[in-house]
């Protein structure tokens, strides 16, 4: 269709697609376009949080034989989020929130021109191009997240935003024995402009039994106006995940902002 799909009011979540089904079958999400949206006001921020492709249980294949894309590649701004009124809204491109531990491949998927902003300085909020959590075996892979525009994928305004806002390209939270791939992947110009806020570009958090592949990812362009050391700056975070493969990847341009006396930490591919 045309035109600009706006969305104002209060206490509502919204999904471009948004799927739930059982573990027999396969679920094939392929070659939608997500774009042309404004949500102006405030909105739910229970789980799962608002995201344009959201998946609550079941095997999904995202994205593999034709790319989704959600928002556009040639600028900022094609889904905006104005004005909430809650400190932690969160928004994802992608969100896998898995009822029960499942199957997942995301492929080929294209993400960028999503910002979040508010007139109150305080209000700040989290960004995240693709979130999953609790998939037993998962596959990420030649996304495309963040488009070639500088600060296209952002949270708050540099020099207003007061409150603590974060933004993460893949961010992969699973807590049960799983098998993460992540390769291929372009995550480039995050912005996070709050006092306090976090930018990172993939992050993997898994349990001491999972295997994490990140392999011949991109990650270029994110940038953080910390104040605190709390938060940080990574090209690659991967926490918790003993037997990790981490090999070829390129990070460049990571940015820790910071016009405060408290350190900010900066890091190309952090593990712990």
């Amino acid at each position: 269709g045309t035109g600009t799909y706006s969305l104002t009011g209060q206490n509502y979540l919204f999904s471009g697609i948004r799927i739930q089904t059982d573990t027999l079958g396969v679920t094939s999400i392929q070659g939608n376009l997500i774009t042309a949206i404004n949500i102006n006001g405030f909105s739910s921020t229970s789980s799962p949080d608002n995201a344009a492709i959201a998946v609550l249980g079941g095997k999904v294949n995202i994205g593999d034989i034709t790319p989704n894309t959600i928002g556009g590649t040639g600028g900022s701004n094609y889904i905006t989020i104005t004005n909430p009124t809650s400190t932690n809204y969160t928004c994802r491109g992608i969100g896998l929130y898995a009822l029960t531990p499942t199957i997942a491949k995301l492929r080929n998927n294209i993400i960028g021109g999503v910002s979040i902003s508010s007139a109150t300085p305080s209000i700040g909020g989290t960004l995240t191009g693709i979130f999953v959590v609790s998939i037993v075996s998962l596959d990420i892979g030649n996304n495309t997240v963040g488009n070639i525009f500088p600060n296209n994928m952002q949270v708050g305004t540099v020099g207003t935003t007061t409150a603590s806002t974060n933004v993460q390209g893949i961010w992969v939270s699973n807590s049960s024995i799983n098998k993460n791939l992540v390769e291929f992947n372009t995550v480039q110009n995050f912005t996070s402009a709050g006092i306090g806020g976090s930018a990172n570009g993939i992050i993997v958090h898994g349990s001491v039994n999972d295997t994490a592949k990140l392999v011949q990812n991109t990650v270029r362009y994110i940038s953080s106006n910390s104040a605190s050391p709390s938060f940080n700056s990574y090209g690659i975070f991967i926490a918790g995940s003993n037997h990790s493969l981490i090999e070829k990847n390129t990070v460049s341009g990571i940015y820790g902002l910071n016009n405060s006396s408290v350190g900010t930490g900066v890091a190309g591919i952090y593990h712990n």
